[in-house]
């Protein structure tokens, strides 16, 4: 007595199922520069895949032995006739051993473009994740193939070595003075130093070990910079900036008609270093760089000082702190390796 009742059921919930995928049209894959076999294959493939995710009925043309071919017009029209409110537009594109796959979808009504989605394929095992990672993210507005992926479909084309830019790396040596202006007026600190560029040609990155030698000051720093070069051509201005793991020491003097003082002490920490400058005969094998950057310490350096007064024939100590503080003009010769 229930049979008959209960296939009516199962009946009525297949025919709502069927009811709620939209229909979408498809005349195949178009096939470029391959097989013609892939035409038929690659759409049963994708129809599939959308089948199994419960929200499109893809609806194909009759299968033929030759390949299949339809203006827009009559995609339009067989969509119109299938009662598809959207058709689809399929392209397997070789080019060498690479095959672009992509998927346009349309509006029947309006033809206007509704979602749109491609990938890569290295060869043709790739296809079939491919297809699959299409009819996941097909329709969707916020998901594209080359994210909608797991461990069983990722393809040959992911798996390659990324391919990088590689950078022109540059050795040298550089010349130039630090102007000191801090509290303790230091004045001039000159010397060199030893560098290392990598040229990314949009960015200047440096490392750099250098030292300075003055009457009062000297600055030891080893750097990591980078600079923004603003043109690629033969001379480009820069700026940019980094920062240094610094040492500084005082070694102070002072002879006065009544006394004299005496005065050291070292400091160590990071210093920013921020300024620009001109690169020269960037396309060469050999570059000059000119440069000129402020150099601000983030660290203090205590100065011991011992004072002696001839008249009253004493000594006194004290110490007092400064910032160093500063800036940095240097001239680089950088050799291509």
């Amino acid at each position: 007595m229930l049979r008959k009742p209960l296939l009516l059921l199962i009946c009525f919930l297949f025919a709502v199922a069927a009811s709620a995928q939209e229909k979408v049209y498809m005349p195949f894959f178009e096939v470029i520069n391959m097989n013609k076999g892939y035409q038929y294959a690659t759409s049963r493939l994708l129809k599939s895949y959308l089948l199994d995710n419960k929200k499109y009925d893809l609806l194909l043309p009759a299968k033929t032995d030759s390949n299949y071919t339809e203006t827009l017009a009559t995609t339009k029209e067989n969509a119109k006739k299938a009662g598809a409110n959207a058709y689809l537009i399929g392209e397997l594109n070789r080019i060498g051993e690479t095959v672009i796959v992509r998927l346009s979808l349309y509006n029947t009504a309006s033809d206007t473009l509704i979602w749109t989605d491609k990938m890569k394929a290295d060869n043709p095992d790739d296809l079939d994740p491919i297809m699959e990672r299409l009819a996941g993210s097909f329709g969707e507005k916020n998901t594209t193939a080359a994210d909608n992926q797991n461990i069983y479909t990722i393809t040959e084309q992911d798996s390659r070595a990324l391919k990088k830019i590689e950078s022109n790396y540059y050795y040298g040596l550089s010349i130039g003075s630090i102007l000191d202006f801090s509290s303790i007026n230091g004045q001039f600190s000159s010397g060199l130093g030893f560098s290392a560029m990598y040229d990314t040609r949009k960015m200047l990155i440096d490392l750099t070990a250098q030292g300075y030698w003055g009457d009062r000051l000297d600055y030891y720093l080893a750097s990591i910079e980078a600079y923004y070069a603003f043109k690629d051509k033969k001379t480009t201005p820069f700026i940019g900036g980094g920062f240094a793991y610094s040492r500084t020491n005082a070694d102070l003097e002072t002879n006065y008609s009544n006394y004299s003082d005496y005065s050291d002490g070292t400091g160590t920490g990071l210093l920013a270093l921020v300024g620009g400058g001109y690169l020269f005969n960037r396309t060469g094998n050999v570059n000059l760089r000119l440069s000129a950057n402020a150099v601000i310490g983030l660290y203090d350096v205590t100065v011991s000082s011992n004072s002696y007064d001839f008249a009253t024939q004493q000594y006194t100590s004290y110490s007092k702190t400064f910032l160093p503080i500063g800036a940095l003009i240097k001239m680089q010769v950088l050799f291509q390796r």
